[in-house]
């Protein structure tokens, strides 16, 4: 029942949006949702949301949008499925929410609308968290303490 929110879903590809274009025909909703099918502007498109999405209900994994959408300063809302909750540090730099459960999700996103501090101190998080885990940087220096590891336990044997 809001106005000021439009949804953005990405990833599809061509023709699988029907069913869901067709569902929301007629609806005050239809207005305010685009499919985006793949993009290569992601990264783009990021600089202009408030949040990130991740509604799956089956089955995911750590998705590498997730650590996109954080590294462009996206609190992230997810389903609270295997995989998933790994890719925030919930109440911090994201929620999870049941999967299946629209309602959760819609309160969610309305919290992080209506209280733009908080979306921005979970943004801030949320890039920070992702340049301290994820980045090539912390990748190298963790894979280089793993080898160090691995190479000092075999000196001592």
């Amino acid at each position: 029942g809001r106005d000021d929110v439009h949804a953005l879903l990405c990833g599809n590809q061509p023709g699988e949006e029907q069913p869901f274009v067709e569902q929301l025909a007629g609806s005050k909703a239809a207005q305010h949702v685009t499919f985006g099918g793949y993009r290569h502007d992601i990264p783009l498109l990021h600089r202009s949301c408030a949040l990130g999405v991740i509604a799956s209900t089956g089955w995911d994994s750590m998705t590498m949008s997730s650590i996109e959408m954080q590294a462009s300063g996206l609190p992230l809302l997810v389903s609270d499925l295997q995989g998933l909750p790994e890719t925030i540090d919930d109440g911090v730099t994201g929620r999870k929410f049941p999967p299946g459960e629209a309602m959760a999700l819609a309160e969610h996103i309305a919290s992080l609308i209506d209280q733009p501090t908080l979306r921005q101190t979970m943004s801030t998080a949320a890039r920070h968290r992702v340049v301290d885990k994820f980045s090539r940087s912390a990748q190298m220096a963790n894979m280089t303490n793993v080898i160090h590891n691995v190479w000092m336990k075999q000196q001592r044997h």
